[in-house]
């Protein structure tokens, strides 16, 4: 499933081929966001505790820097 979301992800960034560099870097937030997503469900399916809060905080730091660098740009 993993290969699957990856494959679907990076065809949409392949199917961009004018992207501009802050439009690449928005394309793997979210394919690292969607990843430590599916990381969370599968430490979910697995009761794996100690994983899924590691994941848990990587997507919240992740998007606090996210938020950071929009109040910046505004």
């Amino acid at each position: 499933m993993e290969e699957e979301l990856n494959a679907n992800i990076w065809g949409v960034i392949d199917a961009k081929k004018t992207m501009t560099a802050s439009e690449y870097v928005r394309e793997m937030d979210i394919k690292i966001l969607l990843l430590y997503a599916y990381q969370i469900l599968e430490c979910l399916v697995l009761n794996n505790r100690e994983l899924c809060v590691v994941a848990s905080s990587m997507i919240h730091s992740l998007l606090r820097v996210k938020a950071r660098g929009s109040r910046l740009e505004n």
